[in-house]
């Protein structure tokens, strides 16, 4: 049996850890650490293989805020990417934006999904991811 003095210091261990990732889960801290969130890993593997020029951002949280990346994507590099899109990524799965194929590839998996994937006129959505990673 468990006495009532190992039950407080539980609560006193459980309120620190409580405290502790309110912490460390605010807009403030993250970017002064910015390397415990990060993708270092990734994106020096995407610069060998994709030859992406090295030493770029890889911090998930960079200012704090949401939508500031609309301002890093200009209107040149958003045509550039849609051309891309019309060209290559289109005709390979069947989706003439992105904003089509969203919710195909955000509908839940169930039995009943696959089941309507395997009956529909396009391609599955696994095939479609698959088609996306062999373009990428």
């Amino acid at each position: 049996m468990v006495g009532p003095g190992a039950r407080a210091d539980a609560d006193l261990i459980q309120d620190a850890l409580i405290a502790l990732t309110l912490e460390r889960s605010t807009i403030a801290y993250m970017p002064e650490h910015k390397d415990r969130f990060d993708d270092a890993m990734a994106r020096a593997r995407s610069e060998t293989v994709c030859n992406l020029p090295s030493g770029s951002e890889s911090a998930k949280v960079r200012q704090g805020g949401i939508g500031l990346n609309r301002k890093e994507l200009t209107d040149d590099i958003a045509a550039r990417i849609d051309a891309t899109w019309t060209e290559i990524v289109a005709p390979s799965i069947g989706f003439a934006h992105f904003m089509a194929l969203e919710p195909t590839m955000k509908a839940p998996w169930t039995r009943q999904s696959r089941d309507q994937d395997c009956r529909s006129s396009g391609p599955p959505r696994l095939e479609i991811a698959m088609r996306l990673c062999s373009i990428l």
